[in-house]
């Protein structure tokens, strides 16, 4: 009788689950319109989705090298906070946990996979508060990745005080992870503690001079990169993808599949792309307020924090106050620029300024933007010019709180044939 029931259990609850839904995405081409649709695949060089309106049909096809990037959500991601490997350059990838390798380096865990062991050498630190909801911060202060002191390392160890844990930073130098936690140098004598009193690790630069260029081309630049929805990005190469994920390569994490899930955006074609903050300054001419000229920031606000317009976070871009005119010089066969233009939060949401661009003596863009109006994205067509001026001059009130940003401000070179846009 038992046999027979089992054979009689109605097929839904023995059938495999569906599975998983291509990602909905927006297409931004170098040259041309936003595109939507869902994404299908990526192989060959080339990504494959379906229109945006079409349930079924033919899907299109556009090459990876003509595209800007691709975007799987439309929020901006916060600051990188919880468990993160920092690599050099400014490299970062979210994690689960972390544990020992067996040479002494570090295994990061990321969505439910060990990826290959790390050496220590090879990275910049790492963030690990596994419980932040205990009294471990979600951001470790004084962990900036950018600013790796020399000739030493710093940990930052957690203290319990009582029933409140606190983070202890030790300036030291770090051997290696073994299983039974973590080997350092304090003042020439070698100590160990527990993984699990480990809240993070800043690994310096290393002392010395600086080595001379070498003779042998340096290895070939990464082109690709993704960034992930929780912060951070990786810099590395797409292989392959599919709808639930796609496969990545990084040169010091090896390959592995990242869900789309975890990707705010993909950018295809990094060799095509310029910030304007790295190109050559040729020109700094500001107004001083209050006799004192205040200088212009890149990649964070004007009081060192990340650059925000109504919440929104951008990772780069310039923030400076009016009236001040910069001038860069245009890379060859870079003639379009994009940004996202708009007052920056931390001047207290109040104000107006004039926004002006100008492609080499030609103006081709001008508009008084409001901090309560919605932020502006520009796509302005250089035309062969050999300079770019961003200017922020002040607006009918002379507001001092106008903190004028140039959010992802990038310069683009369109692919063979597409000279045109």
């Amino acid at each position: 009788m038992k046999r027979l029931l089992l054979l009689a259990l109605p097929l839904p609850l023995l059938s495999v689950p569906p599975a998983d839904q291509p990602p909905e995405a927006r297409l931004l081409p170098i040259a041309g319109k936003p595109l939507r649709g869902r994404l299908l695949g990526i192989r060959g060089g080339k990504v494959s989705f379906l229109p945006e309106g079409k349930k079924t049909g033919t899907a299109a096809t556009l090459s990876l090298e003509a595209i800007e990037e691709i975007d799987f959500a439309s929020p901006s991601p916060a600051p990188p906070a919880g468990s993160f490997l920092f690599l050099p350059g400014g490299e970062s990838l979210p994690l689960q946990g972390i544990r020992p390798g067996r040479k002494g380096g570090l295994k990061p865990l990321f969505f439910g996979k060990w990826l290959k062991e790390v050496p220590l050498e090879k990275t910049a630190g790492f963030q690990w508060p596994k419980r932040p909801g205990r009294g471990l911060p979600a951001v470790l202060p004084g962990l900036d990745p950018s600013r790796r002191p020399r000739g030493r390392d710093i940990l930052y160890l957690v203290e319990q005080k009582g029933r409140k844990r606190d983070i202890l930073e030790v300036a030291g130098s770090i051997h290696s992870l073994e299983r039974g936690g973590l080997v350092f140098d304090f003042a020439g004598k070698e100590h160990r503690v527990p993984l699990w009193k480990v809240a993070g690790a800043l690994l310096g630069e290393p002392a010395g001079k600086k080595k001379e260029k070498e003779q042998t081309p340096p290895p070939e630049r990464p082109d690709q990169a993704v960034e992930f929805l929780r912060g951070g990005r990786l810099l590395g190469r797409i292989l392959r993808g599919d709808a639930s994920g796609f496969l990545f390569y990084h040169p010091v994490l090896g390959e592995f599949r990242i869900p789309w899930k975890a990707v705010l955006r993909l950018r295809p074609s990094l060799d095509r792309v310029r910030p304007v903050d790295s190109l050559e300054l040729l020109s700094d001419r500001a107004v001083p307020a209050f006799d004192r000229t205040w200088p212009f920031a890149a990649s964070k606000n004007l009081e060192g924090g990340p650059i925000r317009i109504h919440g929104r976070y951008f990772e780069k871009g310039l923030v400076f106050l009016p009236r001040r005119t910069l001038v860069f010089r245009v890379p060859e066969g870079f003639r379009l620029f994009k940004a996202t233009l708009g007052i920056e939060d931390s001047g207290g949401g109040k104000g107006a300024a004039l926004f002006r661009v100008l492609a080499g003596k030609r103006e081709v863009f001008k508009k008084l933007i409001r901090a309560a109006g919605d932020p502006v994205e520009v796509r302005l067509d250089l035309k062969g010019a050999r300079t770019l001026t961003l200017e922020a001059d002040f607006g009918p009130r002379l507001d001092l709180g106008d903190h004028c940003a140039f959010a992802r401000a990038r310069l683009l070179r369109p692919p063979a044939g597409k000279e045109e846009y």
